[in-house]
């Protein structure tokens, strides 16, 4: 006994699911000739002809809903193989009778799984400012979150449901993606997206499984060991010789180490911008106004480039700025500890290599720490409300934390 799924209009945009069964039923007509007749029965479903997959009968993975849509043909089938052996039993089976048995026990389709509805309405109203923030719309890399924790949502919890949803399967899918070899914080982004889902539904009435407020049901992370650039670095990057295709790279970068600025806030830097000697911008992620000194290579830099600065995408940025410290000698050795699965591993980088976008933000807030600027103040220029945010974006050694602590006086 087989059962198989193809369309019906291969050709169209979309086309109706036909089942065809097989169960080995034949007839023979007066001149004694054999037909096999197996049954062709139609599920009442449709799909759109690009996202079914002929060779394997189902619905490819790219197809929105696709895990829950193959999960009930597959449930189709199993369904008919048990009706397919009650009326084996019975003595009597054909083509009518499996059809009418079927209509009568697995007529209707897959039924809409009303949680994942609503997160998809969700990220639906994120994207087109249906739904905002204190400070403004979501981020393109907020919603790109949010899309990929759905995905594994759909993967990893195919019946996935609010109400039923506790602290049991909060642990089996942290284990589950650990087993992919997920790292801590990747892991840990998943988890809090999925909690940005049970609160948005709690607020909105939803009936939800209140295990998501409990401490065991965390965000779990893992310090980095990110690396940050010292003044003598940046002096090494303003000096180097580098490919005239970099040069520009090279400005925007150190502008960015030196004022802190979110890569996506350099492009708000123009002449308008600057007043008293001062950059005073208002920030994209938080709306927070920001006003930063400007030094005297920011100044050189603005003024040479006549106060416009070239924002290339975030690949295209992280491929050049690695390039140019590398041009720049930035070749110190550094091991990264990673813990994919839960399990250590340690690599050896140089420095260069780990340098991105982001490395500018940390070396301007570590690079002001360590010239003993209260935290307060270079908070009011990184746009961090909280101390603790904050200090993770200092990145000092066991060196230099002695090297300042032994200027106290309880070390004389």
């Amino acid at each position: 006994m087989e059962v198989k799924f193809y369309l019906r209009d291969k050709g169209k945009k979309s086309s109706a699911i036909y089942a065809l069964i097989h169960f080995g039923y034949s007839e023979i007509d007066a001149d004694g000739i054999v037909t096999h007749r197996p049954l062709k029965y139609n599920i009442r479903q449709s799909v759109e002809t690009k996202y079914w997959d002929s060779k394997n009968g189902k619905a490819l993975r790219s197809m929105p809903g696709a895990l829950e849509f193959n999960q009930w043909m597959d449930d189709f089938r199993s369904r008919v193989l048990v009706i397919y052996r009650e009326l084996l039993l019975a003595g009597k089976i054909t083509p009518e009778l499996l059809r009418e048995k079927i209509s009568d026990q697995y007529a209707a389709g897959p039924t809409e799984n009303t949680s994942i509805t609503f997160i998809e309405k969700f990220i639906h109203d994120c994207e087109t400012g249906m739904k905002t923030l204190p400070a403004g719309k979501y981020s393109t890399w907020t919603i790109k979150g949010y899309k990929t924790t759905l995905q594994y949502i759909r993967e990893y919890i195919p019946r996935f449901s609010f109400e039923s949803f506790g602290i049991q399967e909060y642990n089996k899918f942290v284990s589950d993606l650990y087993d992919t070899g997920k790292d801590v914080n990747t892991l840990g982004k998943h988890v809090k997206n999925i909690k940005v889902f049970f609160r948005t539904a709690d607020l909105a009435g939803v009936k939800v499984n209140q295990d998501y407020r409990r401490p065991d049901f965390r965000t779990l992370t893992r310090e980095t060991e990110s690396v940050y650039l010292t003044i003598s670095d940046l002096d090494l990057i303003r000096d180097a010789v580098v490919p005239e295709n970099c040069e520009m790279a090279r400005d925007v970068f150190l502008v960015a180490c030196y004022t802190g600025f979110r890569y996506s806030d350099l492009r708000r830097i123009d002449r308008d911008a600057i007043r008293n000697n001062r950059i005073d911008v208002k920030t994209k992620k938080t709306g927070a106004n920001v006003v930063i000194p400007i030094n005297a290579t920011v100044l050189e830099i603005l003024e040479r480039r006549k106060y416009k600065l070239k924002i290339y995408s975030n690949q295209v940025f992280n491929r050049l700025i690695k390039d140019i410290c590398c041009a720049a000698g930035l070749k110190d050795s550094i091991i990264k500890t990673t813990f994919p699965g839960g399990i250590r591993k340690d690599k050896t980088f140089e420095k260069w290599q780990l340098v991105s976008t982001h490395t500018a933000r940390r070396s301007f807030a570590t690079n002001a720490y360590l010239s003993g600027i209260p935290a307060i103040y270079i908070m009011k220029m990184t746009g961090h409300r909280t101390e603790k945010s904050f200090l993770k974006y200092i990145r000092i050694s066991a060196d230099e934390a002695a090297d300042i602590t032994s200027k106290y006086p309880f070390f004389d």
